[in-house]
């Protein structure tokens, strides 16, 4: 019997021919045993470090008997795309599409993938000038490979940040340039040249902080909340012809550059329009108070507004009768289109006509634009 078998766990001798009488199992179920037991003696004895030795070769013995764990399993990390951000300056970003169009076509040709590309815009406030802030955009470039999107050159395109007005601040001071000035009536180019009131919103955009426009038209509080209102009630506007369309654009944006302060400006006019007519309706003196002729005949232009009249025209060469619509704006312009075979239109119906401006005419004191070769839309309630 071999020495080993003397201190079998179960305490039963036996015979063997292994060297240390255990096996693997047996031999760390042992060191686990002794430790432990070891652990318990130093601990009565006082000696704190050769109990903690103890139980650290305990420990191991243990983590030997329970196996080692698996390795976690992980996911892979995706790696993103390759991409590329070039700095452009704001009033750049359409030449630098246009370069990147380019680019594309030029890649299509070869059978290459088109790149892909987002702009952002960022912004932070002029230090010195709470009117103004200062504006850059990126362009991140994606879609192709590391190298060729480090060879991509936007040629001409300056990259340098732009010094841009709010354009709520712009509009709160237009406000007060009315109040001030002109009792609260806007004063177009035409009526005040250089003393216009886009002209004035202008001037105290370029004056200095401190200075005598901006002293002398400093908004009030009231000034700016009629500044949302003008930028609330311009969201909801349908352009109608190229001014509006730019109107809107340049309100509904959060800053403004040198060529958009007098039109946004403008809308201040737009918006009172708007509102002297609303509120001639409810006093019943009636929309034709604030009819108008829109636009030049022969000029394209798109109308959005309600069918207020559907009048069925019969003619004595025809068996069915054709239907006359009168269309009336969000700013009470009345549109009148005879086509010659739609009868889509129902009365109270919002819709949208693309064609072309006829004529104008005035019928019962009311002025009305008559429009033809149109294409129409009805939006869904």
């Amino acid at each position: 019997m071999c020495r080993a078998c003397g201190d079998t766990p179960d305490g039963q001798g036996r015979r063997c021919s292994r060297q240390d009488g255990f096996t693997s199992t047996e031999a760390e179920q042992r060191n686990r045993s002794r430790n432990l037991d070891g652990a318990a003696q130093s601990l009565a004895n006082g000696d704190i470090q050769s109990a903690a030795n103890h139980f650290a070769n305990a420990s191991h013995a243990q983590r030997e008997l329970d196996g080692a764990s698996p390795y976690p399993q992980t996911t892979p990390a995706t790696v993103p795309p390759p991409y590329r951000d070039a700095i452009i300056s704001p009033s750049e970003v359409s030449t630098a599409e246009d370069r990147l169009n380019q680019i594309n076509q030029q890649r299509a040709a070869e059978g290459k993938t088109p790149l892909h590309v987002e702009v952002t815009r960022q912004t932070r406030p002029d230090e010195h000038d709470p009117v103004m802030i200062w504006e850059r955009a990126t362009a991140r470039i994606s879609g192709a490979s590391e190298e060729e999107l480090q060879d991509i050159d936007l040629t001409n395109v300056a990259a340098e940040p732009e010094k841009k007005a709010r354009t709520e601040a712009v509009l709160a001071a237009t406000m007060a340039i009315t109040r001030i000035d002109s009792a609260g009536e806007y004063v177009s180019r035409n009526e005040g040249g250089g003393d216009s009131t886009p002209a004035r919103a202008i001037q105290y955009v370029n004056d200095a902080p401190g200075g005598e426009l901006r002293t002398r038209y400093a908004p009030t509080s009231k000034d700016f909340q009629k500044a949302r209102n003008v930028r609330a009630w311009a969201r909801t506007v349908q352009p109608t012809n190229d001014y509006m369309q730019a109107m809107r654009s340049f309100v509904g944006a959060e800053q403004l550059g040198p060529r958009g302060i007098g039109t946004a400006a403008s809308a201040v006019a737009a918006y009172n329009s708007s509102v002297s007519t609303s509120q001639g309706r409810g006093s019943g003196l009636g929309a034709a108070k604030g009819s108008r002729w829109l636009n030049t005949p022969g000029d394209k232009i798109m109308v959005t507004g309600r069918v207020e009249q559907v009048t069925p025209v019969f003619h004595e060469k025809r068996w069915d009768p054709r239907h006359l619509y009168i269309i009336r704006t969000p700013e009470g312009d009345a549109v009148k289109w005879l086509p010659s075979d739609f009868r889509g239109f129902r009365m109270g119906e919002e819709v949208t006509l693309r064609g072309v401006v006829k004529q104008h005419l005035t019928f019962r004191g009311e002025r009305q634009t008559e429009m033809y070769y149109c294409t129409p839309q009805i939006h869904n309630a």
